[in-house]
C-alpha cells in the first residue's frame, strides 16, 4: 500500500495556505478568526481552522512545522468559537439548527484528534498552553452538552458517540463513556447488507463509518469494524462507471445527486489499515492518486484531513502497518438485490443498471458518464397514477417492478352523521362503489449492452399512461427522418420504431419499440410533470397496455 501520509503532505500544505488566506484577520469584524462560507455569506464553526493549524504545526514533514503564526491563528479561531458557545455548552449550525449538541459532535471529531496531537507534542510554551486551555474549555463544555442534550437523526447517535469517545480519551469523564454505551445499547442500525437507516450513500454512510471507526479505536471495540466493512462493500456496489455514487434511494439531502466516490477515501484508508483488507487498500491507493488534489480546492479541505492525520503522527506503527497492507483491485461486475433497501444494482464494468422501490424515478441505465432515467404514470384518480414500485420481484432472466392502486366513489351516509363538518365526519361509514384497480408491471432484463423493458397493465381500462425516458440534455436526437440537438426541458413523443440519442463522444443509446396513443404527457394530472433539466422521450398508451421496449448502447 502507498504511503498516504508522506504523499499527502504537499496537498495538505496547499490547503493550509488557502485556509490562512481565507481566515478573517480584521479585528474590527464580527467574523474575526473565522472563515466565511462562500455559499452562505457567514461563518459556521471555526474549530476546523484550529485543528488544521495545530496538525500542521506539529507535523515535521510540513512546511508549516513549528511556525508560530499557526498557534496564533488557532487561538483566534478558538476565541471565535468559544464566543459563540452557549451557556449549556452547545453551538449552532447557523444554516438550520440552534443549541445543537450534534454540531459540537461534528466539530469535536475534527478538533479532538488535533487536541491529542497538541497534548502529545507540546513543549508547554506560553502560546501552546494558552491554546490548550482554550481547547480544554471547548472540549469539556461540548462533552457535557452532548451528554445533557439531544439529537435529530439516526446517524447523530454515532457522530455523538464518536465525539464522546475522543472526549473520554482526552478528559476521562465517565459520564461520556456511559452515554456512549446508552447509544450502543440501542444496536447499530446497519443491516446484514451494510445499509444504514438513512440509506445515504453520498453523505451519511461516510459519516456513520467514520464515527464507528473512531469509537472502535478510541474505546478498543474492534467488533464495530464489521459494520463498516459491510457498508463499504455495499457502497462499492453503488459506485457508477463515471466514479460518481448512485444516491437514488437516499432519504437525505444527497438523494438524486452525483457525489464523487472520493468521499469514501478516509473510510477506505482507515479500514484497509485496521482490517488489512486488500480491496479497501486498493481503493484508498486509487482515490489518493486520482482525487486527493481536492485538498487544494477550498480553505476547508485542509481541516478535512486532520481527522486521519493524527494517528500517523501519534502511532509510528500505524504507518508501518499501512505500508505492509496488501492491495487487490475489486472487480466492478456484480448483480445484487438489496431487499431491505429496495434496491437492485447491476454492474458490468462500464455499464450499470439500477432499480429503486418507492420512488417515481425508479430506474437508471448508465454507460460510462451517460445515463437515462425512467418514470411511468397513468392519469388514475389524481396522484394515485404516479408509478412507484411497491415491490422488486425476481423473474426469469430479470426483475419486475409492481405497482397497484385502487379507488372508487363514496355514497351518502345511511344515517345522519354526528356533525355537519366535513373534516370531522367518519367517512369510513360510507359505502364505496364503482371501485377500480390500476395494476402496472414493468419487467427489466439486461443482456450485454442491451436493456429490455416489458410494460404490462391491467385493471381499469382507458387510463392514459406514459413512459418517460429522461436524458442529460445537449445530445443529438435522431430518427429515420428527423434530428435535432436537444436542450433542457425538451419533451418529445416517440411514436414507433427506432430512434437514438447520440453524444459528442460518439456514444449513443438506441431505442426500439416505441408506442403512441396520445400526447397527454407533460401536463398529465397526478404525474411528476416534465423535467426542466432533462431531455425527455415519451411513449404513450391507454390501458390495457402490453408493449416491449429496448435500449442498447453503441
Amino acid at each position: 500500500m502507498l504511503n498516504h501520509f508522506i504523499s499527502t503532505i504537499p496537498l495538505f500544505d496547499a490547503g493550509i495556505r488557502r485556509l490562512l488566506a481565507a481566515q478573517c484577520m480584521d479585528d474590527a469584524s464580527v467574523n474575526y478568526g473565522a472563515t466565511v462560507d462562500f455559499r452562505k455569506g457567514f461563518p459556521e464553526a471555526s474549530c476546523g481552522i484550529a485543528a488544521a493549524c495545530i496538525t500542521a504545526f506539529y507535523t515535521p514533514e510540513s512546511e508549516f512545522y513549528k511556525n508560530p503564526e499557526l498557534l496564533n491563528r488557532a487561538c483566534l479561531a478558538m476565541d471565535y468559537q468559544l464566543a459563540k458557545q452557549h451557556e449549556d455548552g452547545t453551538i449552532d449550525l447557523v444554516e438550520t439548527n440552534f443549541h445543537d449538541s450534534t454540531s459540537n459532535a461534528f466539530n469535536i471529531q475534527g478538533l479532538g484528534p488535533a487536541y491529542k496531537i497538541l497534548r502529545r507534542f507540546t513543549s508547554h510554551s506560553p502560546e501552546e498552553d494558552a491554546l490548550e486551555e482554550r481547547l480544554y474549555r471547548f472540549t469539556k463544555a461540548s462533552g457535557d452538552a452532548m451528554v445533557n442534550c439531544g439529537f435529530h437523526t439516526p446517524n447523530h447517535r454515532w457522530v455523538v458517540s464518536g465525539a464522546l469517545a475522543l472526549c473520554y480519551s482526552l478528559l476521562g469523564d465517565e459520564s461520556y463513556l456511559h452515554h456512549i454505551h446508552r447509544f450502543l445499547n440501542e444496536g447499530i442500525d446497519c443491516d446484514e447488507n451494510g445499509e444504514y437507516t438513512e440509506r445515504s450513500a453520498g453523505t451519511y454512510n461516510i459519516i456513520c463509518n467514520r464515527s464507528l471507526i473512531l469509537i472502535a479505536h478510541e474505546l478498543g471495540m474492534p467488533e464495530l469494524y464489521d459494520h463498516v466493512t459491510r457498508n463499504l462493500y455495499l457502497s462499492m456496489k453503488y459506485f457508477e462507471p463515471d466514479e460518481t455514487i448512485c444516491t437514488m434511494n437516499s432519504t437525505r439531502q444527497d438523494a438524486g445527486t452525483d457525489p464523487s466516490i472520493s468521499a469514501y477515501y478516509e473510510n477506505f484508508l482507515y479500514m484497509a489499515i485496521e482490517t488489512q483488507n486488500p480491496e479497501f487498500a486498493w481503493m484508498a491507493d486509487y482515490l489518493q492518486t486520482k482525487n486527493l488534489a481536492r485538498f487544494t480546492l477550498s480553505p476547508s479541505s485542509a481541516a478535512g484531513s486532520t481527522a486521519y492525520f493524527y494517528r500517523f503522527l501519534l502511532e509510528p506503527e500505524f504507518v508501518q502497518k499501512m505500508l505492509a497492507t496488501p492491495t487487490k483491485p475489486p472487480v466492478p461486475k456484480y448483480e445484487t438485490l438489496f431487499v431491505e433497501s429496495g434496491v437492485y444494482r447491476y454492474r458490468d464494468y462500464d455499464l450499470s443498471f439500477t432499480l429503486i422501490q418507492n420512488q417515481p424515478m425508479f430506474a437508471k441505465l448508465q454507460y460510462k458518464q451517460h445515463r437515462v432515467f425512467f418514470r411511468f404514470a397513468g392519469s388514475f384518480f389524481g396522484t394515485l397514477g404516479q408509478f412507484q414500485a411497491q415491490e422488486i420481484l425476481p423473474i426469469d432472466n430479470g426483475y419486475r417492478l409492481h405497482y397497484h392502486a385502487r379507488q372508487g366513489y363514496r355514497r351518502p351516509f345511511m344515517e345522519k352523521p354526528d356533525t355537519w363538518k366535513w373534516r370531522d365526519m367518519d367517512h369510513s361509514k360510507r359505502e364505496t362503489v364503482c371501485v377500480q384497480d390500476f395494476d402496472v408491471n414493468l419487467d427489466f432484463s439486461v443482456h450485454g449492452n442491451k436493456l429490455n423493458v416489458t410494460v404490462s397493465t391491467c385493471g381499469c381500462e382507458r387510463v392514459p399512461v406514459k413512459m418517460e425516458l429522461l436524458f442529460d440534455a445537449g445530445g443529438l436526437y435522431e430518427t429515420p427522418d428527423t434530428e435535432f440537438f436537444t436542450k433542457p426541458g425538451d419533451y418529445v413523443f416517440w411514436k414507433r420504431g427506432t430512434c437514438q440519442y447520440r453524444y459528442s463522444d460518439g456514444c449513443a443509446f438506441v431505442l426500439n419499440g416505441g408506442f403512441y396513443a396520445h400526447h397527454y404527457g407533460a401536463t398529465m394530472r397526478g404525474s411528476c410533470g416534465a423535467s426542466p433539466q432533462c431531455f425527455t422521450i415519451v411513449t404513450t398508451g391507454f390501458t390495457p397496455v402490453e408493449q416491449v421496449l429496448s435500449l442498447s448502447v453503441e
